[in-house]
């Protein structure tokens, strides 16, 4: 449910969230009238290594890890999209889900011979990460997946550039417009993406502007055509260094699509060229009419005589 929350920010309680609930609850009444039919455990002891487990016991598990699974992966996923793979609220996230849920798997399997509160001590472990991901890190805040649904569904798309021009972050709008020419990734270097594209030839002007950008600290403004099979698009993209306390951080790449807007002046271009050569065309009609017309006056024709 806390994965649900976090990938949804608010839900609406339906049927399909309270049968989450079903199965904890006949494990829980299976696990207190044990003694009358002993399918959840056959013989109990505090260390795990003597512990023989029910029939019952079997589903509870693969239903009970199932869940944590899933709702570790949406915690995760989320966390990575919110904030990157190599956030520091992923890496508790990640740490805080699989040091509880490692250790019953092992203390479950027989793995490992502890007593079974060894669990609930590594869940006081969890809890202390999650903690810090809450508090220090904003985990399960509301903000950063706004801010993340905001910037996907915006029309431009952008880039964020590390100082070694390697992709820390990008927006959903940047890799659907050029998904048919080149995968964008996080923590991959500029210089892969676009080695495998015609654009290649021209990344060491781009490195040129983006250091020039650097150096100014202003914004950098170029007109691009991409045309790569298929793929003709003309972009203006707008090179913005981030700089926070007089130091260089990296760079955005901001690309607005501006294919139709080349379209229209083309097509008014091409209305007006056509407009003026029509002009040109009367004139001189013009002009020969009154030529012609002038060669058959009276005047004309003696003084052709």
């Amino acid at each position: 449910m806390t994965g649900i929350i976090f990938s949804r920010t608010r839900i609406t309680l339906k049927l399909k969230y309270y049968l989450l609930f079903l199965v904890p609850i006949i494990s829980f009444i299976m696990l207190i009238t044990n003694e009358y039919h002993h399918l959840f455990f056959i013989s109990f002891s505090t260390n795990n290594a003597n512990v023989i487990y029910g029939k019952y016991f079997l589903f509870h598990s693969i239903y009970s890890y199932s869940c944590m699974i899933i709702g570790m992966g949406y915690l995760l996923y989320y966390s990575i999209i919110n904030s990157g793979f190599f956030s520091k609220q992923s890496l508790y996230v990640a740490c805080g889900s699989a040091i509880p849920l490692i250790t019953n798997i092992m203390i479950v399997a027989k793995l490992i011979e502890v007593p079974l509160y060894t669990t609930a001590i590594t869940f006081s472990l969890a809890a202390v990460f999650y903690t810090i991901a809450i508090f220090r890190f904003d985990f399960l805040k509301i903000a950063p997946i706004a801010l993340q649904t905001v910037v996907d569904r915006i029309s431009d798309g952008f880039i964020v550039l590390n100082e070694q021009y390697q992709i820390v972050d990008f927006n959903i709008t940047i890799a659907n417009t050029f998904k048919n020419i080149v995968t964008i990734r996080r923590n991959e270097s500029l210089s892969q993406v676009l080695k495998i594209t015609s654009l290649a030839k021209d990344y060491d002007k781009l490195i040129e502007l983006i250091e020039s950008a650097k150096e100014s600290q202003t914004t950098i403004n170029i007109e691009k055509h991409f045309k790569e099979n298929d793929f003709d698009k003309y972009f203006k993209i707008e090179i913005t260094p981030i700089i926070s306390n007089k130091n260089y951080l990296g760079t955005i790449l901001l690309l607005k699509d501006i294919t139709e807007n080349i379209k229209h002046i083309e097509a008014i271009e091409e209305k007006h060229a056509i407009m003026m050569e029509q002009e040109r065309l009367a004139s001189l009609g013009q002009l020969i009419g009154g030529i012609a017309h002038n060669l058959k006056t009276p005047i004309m024709v003696r003084l052709k005589g």
